[in-house]
């Protein structure tokens, strides 16, 4: 069983103020980078462009970033596989809708059963793959009555806007990039088929060294979290922004389709610890994961998340 060995930190002032942090166009990296959350806390993040967290994640397990985040699904494979990682709080989730299946616009398919034997562009292993399955199996199909391709997320836009492929799962922005410009509709979503749960990810032996920086890390997180929540228009706007800096133009209005579909409550609900467990349990039936299921709690401590709650009321006066 893996667990979490907490070893004496510097003290504060001593601690590493910039650390690396993965830059995928997420809303919630986005919208922290581009806001500069981290220099509102007196920290310095730097920046690693992934294409998909299951990447990120793996540059988080050797160390060559300090700072993640990722679905839980992929979450649940690495945990199983390493004791680099812990899990440093939470910052989505989802009952499935965020997950799309998107056929194009000109298509005749009407029904999932439409698209049997076609070929179906997504990440596999990842949490809309995942979603895609369970709607599946409710339809009364396999996967085996598609062709998968394994494909990043900005491969799926393009092989659905070329045609080499009938249908695209994934969820925002990428499902709104291909119904903004014109070529995609939803076909399906898959609200009660997936738990979707996102996580902030932290290099244990980094945030062990540098708890302080990790907690203010999670300050500036929680903020753009309750943005998101809260003040949606402002959140597009620097999402737009960030994505125009990475080549990629989206106007805030089409960026905020679907943002009010995450609950974007950073304090863990009772669901949290036993979706890992079931996602486990899934995976392992699959085949996709070995050995004893690990011990959830142990790594996600509530050390870092609490402390960031604390400090972020007190760092912006709120009592």
């Amino acid at each position: 069983m893996l667990g979490i060995l907490f070893l004496p930190s510097a003290p504060a002032d001593a601690q590493v103020k910039k650390f690396k942090m993965e830059a995928r166009s997420e809303f919630w990296i986005l919208a922290y980078l581009e806001g500069q959350f981290d220099k509102k806390y007196g920290i310095e993040a730097e920046p690693v462009t992934f294409g998909t967290g299951v990447e990120a994640v793996e540059a988080l397990i050797g160390g060559s970033i300090d700072i993640s985040s990722s679905g839980h699904i992929p979450i649940v494979t690495m945990m199983t596989k390493t004791k680099n990682v812990l899990i440093a709080g939470l910052y989505e989730v989802n009952n499935g809708s965020i997950y799309k299946l998107i056929v194009r616009k000109d298509a005749p398919y009407k029904t999932l059963a439409d698209l049997r034997g076609k070929r179906i562009a997504t990440r596999i292993g990842t949490g809309p793959y995942i979603a895609f399955m369970n709607y599946v199996k409710a339809k009364g199909m396999s996967g085996k009555d598609f062709q998968i391709l394994n494909s990043q997320p900005a491969e799926i836009v393009a092989a659905l806007e070329s045609k080499s492929v009938e249908g695209a799962v994934w969820f925002q922005p990428t499902t709104s990039i291909m119904l903004w410009k014109g070529f995609g509709r939803i076909l399906a979503n898959f609200d009660g088929h997936a738990r979707a749960q996102g996580h902030w990810l932290a290099n244990r032996a980094f945030a062990e060294k540098n708890p302080d920086t990790v907690v203010r890390f999670l300050a500036g997180a929680f903020d753009v979290q309750e943005m998101l929540q809260n003040n949606p228009r402002v959140a597009a706007q620097l999402i737009s922004k960030g994505l125009a800096r990475r080549g990629r133009q989206l106007p805030p209005e089409v960026v905020a389709i679907g943002m009010d579909e995450f609950d974007w409550n950073p304090v863990p609900d009772p669901r949290v610890l036993p979706e890992l467990g079931k996602a486990f349990q899934f995976l392992k039936a699959a085949g996709r994961v070995k050995g004893a299921e690990p011990d959830w709690a142990a790594l996600m401590p509530d050390t870092y998340w609490k402390k960031a709650l604390e400090f972020r009321r007190k760092h912006n006066k709120q009592f």
